[in-house]
Formats: structure tokens, C-alpha cells, sequence
């Protein structure tokens, strides 16, 4: 796909070999100006839909390996967490909205434009599923996956809003290394208890594991903590 001139749109692009005579260009964050022309690749992994994008110029570049990555790629991965959280904890019939939303958060105008890669899958968008376990695992395999075929980055972010805040986060705590921040919105002051004690769950008694915040992760040992009765 590429962006015209005139457009914060992508459109796909006819023939990888003629440059569009529309084009756009831009200038990433390393300094590069470059023609806007983005590679999307979709893959299944860990029974999830995959999806990554960044700027590649087919007209011009060989295709690209983990020793030949991109030259517009400025080496920052984005991983996409989405939104939402559904009632259930896991929709399969969402799957449809899930992949719409993936699409439209993965082909981000912006941080494409400054050189950024970035991947989803839809097991890591919390609203087809809100388990962290699940979607840290799918993140790491994704991960994983990019990296086979571009390259290592020199560091990895993770995004989300509201749903895909907390799971940032608790990607973040549960598998370290994973990524090296997160650049998230919309969050809850504590996602682990804000609203399973709204909602009258876990009893009381229930122990929780928590993170005391430390530096920009919240990587110092947990600490045990019973939850008093309100």
C-alpha cells in the first residue's frame, strides 16, 4: 500500500514494480526521506490472526530479510494491544471487528511515517480476549516472528487504550523483556483490582500478587498483599 499525495489515506498499490505517479514522501526519525510505500504482511500464530507493517519501496529494495531489513525502518517496533474488554472475557464472534480495528490501528499514518514498524495479532487485543497470559504469549510469539524476518529492533514498545492499557502493563510485568515500554492512554489507576472489586470479585479473602511501581515497568519483586473487607 502507499499514500498519495493529498491524502492521509493508504490505497493499495497496483504493480510492485512502477512507482505510483501520486506518491507521497516522508522523512523518518533517523532522517531518511523516503517514498511512502508500506509492506503488510498477515500470518496466523499461536491460532491468532498476525499482522505487521512498515515502509518498504518494493520498486527499488530487494525484499527484505533479518539481514537485509527495510532502509526506511528506523529499528523501533510498535506492538498494538487495541481496546475494550469483553463480557466473558473471551468473544470468538468478535473476531471480525477485532481485525477491522487491528487493521486500523496497525496502518497508523504517523508513526509509519516516522520509520516506525508495528504488529499485532488479534489475541493480543483485549477485545476478543482479556486474559494477559494469553496475549504476552501471543505478543512474544509475534515478536519473535518480526524479528525472523526483519531483523531485531533496537528496542520495542507496546500500545493500547483503556483495555489495551492494562494489558500493556501487564504484559509489561509478566513477560520481561518483551518489550521496553508502553505508550498508552486511557488506563485505570490499579488494573488488577479496579474492577474486579467494583464488581464484588475476588472474595475478600483472595490474595494478590502486586508490583510496586519501580522505575518505568514496575520490574521490582512483587509483594503479597490481602485485600481488606470494604
Amino acid at each position: 500500500m502507499y499514500l498519495p499525495t493529498h491524502s492521509h489515506a493508504l490505497k493499495p498499490l497496483a504493480n510492485l514494480k512502477v512507482l505510483p505517479e501520486d506518491v507521497a514522501q516522508t522523512t523518518t526519525s533517523t532522517g531518511a526521506t523516503v517514498n511512502f510505500i508500506v509492506r503488510i504482511e498477515t500470518a496466523t500464530i499461536n491460532r491468532g490472526i498476525y499482522q505487521s507493517a512498515l515502509l518498504h519501496d518494493p520498486t527499488v529494495e530487494t525484499a527484505p530479510s533479518p539481514f537485509s531489513p527495510p532502509a526506511a525502518w528506523n529499528r523501533r517496533l510498535i506492538g498494538i494491544h487495541g481496546v475494550g474488554c469483553p463480557g466473558g472475557w473471551y468473544t470468538q464472534a468478535g473476531i471480525p471487528v477485532v481485525l477491522d480495528l487491528l487493521r486500523e490501528l496497525l496502518l497508523n499514518v504517523r508513526r509509519l511515517g516516522q520509520g516506525y514498524a508495528l504488529y499485532g495479532n488479534t489475541l493480543q487485543n483485549p477485545s476478543t480476549s482479556c486474559n494477559p497470559f494469553l496475549a504476552g504469549e501471543t505478543a512474544m510469539m509475534g515478536k519473535e516472528h518480526f524479528i525472523k524476518t526483519y531483523g531485531v529492533p533496537d528496542y520495542s514498545l507496546s500500545m493500547g487504550q483503556s483495555g489495551g492499557a492494562y494489558t500493556s502493563l501487564q504484559i509489561i510485568d509478566a513477560f520481561p523483556g518483551v518489550f521496553d515500554g508502553a505508550l498508552i492512554e486511557l488506563t485505570f489507576p490499579d488494573a488488577l483490582s479496579h474492577r474486579p472489586l467494583r464488581y464484588g470479585w475476588p472474595p475478600p479473602h483472595a490474595l494478590f500478587y502486586r508490583r510496586p511501581p519501580h522505575g518505568l515497568h514496575g520490574r521490582s519483586a512483587g509483594r503479597r498483599q490481602r485485600l481488606s473487607e470494604p
